[in-house]
């Protein structure tokens, strides 16, 4: 079963319309002088004359109806606006639940809900009923067409808009219902801010109401004294607050997402600051020398690393490398990145091969000539007689078809090892060339070409008894000591296959 999931932004001021209160709440509760209001309630609001409330409120509604604006020049209905559905984006550092100690420019307002969208010219398959849309405040936001039946159109979002300045800007909870409640509540309420602009948006009739793109003119948005610091200012200062000089090119205007620091915001050591352009040609050179990349331990090292006596000795991380470099560039690190760990493992390999050989070549020069003799007559039989081998290259045989021993029912064998193939019978180990079955029909030892499981099993222990008793008498004649000792040697791997290592002792071991 399969699920998808659409993740978005953690916007910690929560809606508009809790950000407002909360932000009305505690100016009551601290202003002395009290706030300005127009009108009485139910029809009392908020004023401009109000040094702290103005740039709250309108900078909000204003970046409201930027959304609004920007989604009716593409076309888009939203078909849902109001406070609920707009989120309060806070930077980090901030605390959301004091608003007036936020500076203007650390918040932005985002416009979310869009799932009853659409494009402005699509007609809609069916109607929302109006009831099936009432709740959580929706209907009162909702112009006298919608209400009725209509679909959602770029004039009923406007008239939605209309709502919001009203719920926005009123001075109590009584005026907050008297503008939500209907269309008659709304331009009662519009006739008091006195705004001709957010009266024609509350218009009955859709083709008299003002677009969007016209609305954001009125006397509300452009008072220099209800906007202390209009939004170009707001841009213009939090960009010039957030440019950087990049340690490479040296350009001085660059801004800050669009670089990164060699250490953290939270470091104490110094921090040099490199635009994405230089950082990914920086990248592409440190990786582009696998010696150099290699002392960096595998690491792009800051780019103030090579300033002699006053070098920076910290590196990139490779999430930031994922952010600010391109694709490609990004790529060629990780190649690298790989080639070096497999030339590492390749040399610890080497290492460890060369530390066994050095630890056997010294155990060896240990021995004594009896020791010796001894360790190459195990090795023989462990691998040349107690193993089933090609008796042409000694490789064990592995042509496995069916079960643990390789043994497809045919005793004629055959060498898997490329370039050796050697043909082979299994009831002897004869080297037989390419072809192994004629001499296995007429082996002596064996019980014809095919045998089952279990008499290949016999024929096995047979002839690993049969060629240890054959390699011992020629190996030690005349000398059972010596014998005995290397029988002794291999009695583990005997007991394993089912033999009896007294079989394989001399004459006087054997009667002690």
């Amino acid at each position: 079963c399969l699920k998808a999931y659409v993740q978005t932004q953690l916007c910690m001021g929560g809606t508009l319309c809790s950000w407002l209160e909360r932000a009305h709440d505690a100016l009551a509760r601290d202003d002395e002088q009290g706030i300005p209001v127009l009108g009485t309630s139910p029809h009392a609001f908020v004023t401009a004359a109000h040094a702290r409330v103005a740039p709250m409120h309108v900078r909000a509604l204003r970046q409201l109806l930027i959304a609004l604006e920007h989604l009716h020049s593409n076309g888009i209905v939203h078909g849902d606006v109001k406070l609920e559905n707009a989120l309060v984006e806070v930077s980090e550092g901030f605390c959301a639940d004091e608003p007036y100690d936020i500076p203007l420019d650390a918040w932005r307002v985002v416009l979310a809900d869009f799932d009853l969208s659409r494009e402005r010219d699509a007609t809609p398959a069916t109607v929302v009923p109006a009831t099936t849309r009432v709740g959580a405040g929706t209907a009162g936001y909702m112009s006298p067409e919608v209400l009725g039946g209509a679909p959602a159109s770029l004039a009923s979002d406007v008239y939605a808009f209309g709502v919001c300045v009203l719920v926005a800007l009123a001075a109590d909870n009584e005026t907050r219902r008297s503008a939500l409640d209907g269309h008659d509540g709304a331009i009662a309420c519009a006739r008091v801010v006195g705004e001709p602009a957010v009266v024609a948006a509350l218009c009955a009739a859709p083709s008299q109401r003002p677009a969007a793109s016209t609305f954001s003119g009125c006397a509300l948005f452009t008072s220099s004294d209800a906007i202390l610091l209009s939004e170009a200012a707001t841009r213009e200062a939090a960009a010039r607050d957030a440019w950087r000089a990049c340690a490479v090119c040296l350009d001085d205007r660059i801004d800050e997402q669009l670089g990164t620091f060699c250490v953290g915001r939270d470091a104490e050591a110094e921090r040099h600051f490199v635009c994405d352009e230089c950082l990914a040609q920086h990248v592409s050179c440190e990786v582009g020398s696998l010696g150099v990349f290699s002392e960096a331990r595998g690491s792009v090292r800051c780019v103030s690393s090579a300033r002699g006596a006053g070098a920076c000795a910290h590196a990139y991380s490779v999430t930031v490398l994922a952010r600010h470099v391109p694709k490609e560039v990004f790529a060629q690190f990780w190649r690298a990145r790989r080639q070096l760990d497999e030339q590492h493992i390749a040399a610890e390999l080497e290492r460890g091969v060369q530390l066994r050989i050095e630890h056997a070549a010294k155990a060896l020069l240990q021995l004594t000539e009896a020791e010796r003799r001894l360790r190459e007559v195990r090795i023989h039989v462990c691998e040349r007689i107690l193993t089933l081998a090609c008796p042409r290259c000694g490789a064990a045989f592995a042509e496995a078809l069916d079960g643990e021993l390789g043994f497809s029912g045919c005793c004629a064998l055959k060498c898997a090892r490329p370039g050796c193939a050697a043909a082979f019978c299994a009831y002897c180990l004869e080297d037989c060339g390419d072809n192994a079955h004629a001499h296995v029909a007429r082996c002596p030892h064996g019980s014809g070409t095919y045998a089952q499981r279990h008499v290949f099993e016999q024929k096995q222990r047979a002839r690993r008894e049969r060629m240890l008793l054959k390699f011992l008498d020629e190996q030690f004649p005349g000398d059972a000591d010596s014998r005995d000792a290397a029988v002794v040697d291999v009695a583990i791997d005997l007991r394993d296959l089912g033999l009896d290592p007294d079989v394989f002792l001399s004459a006087d071991a054997r009667g002690h």
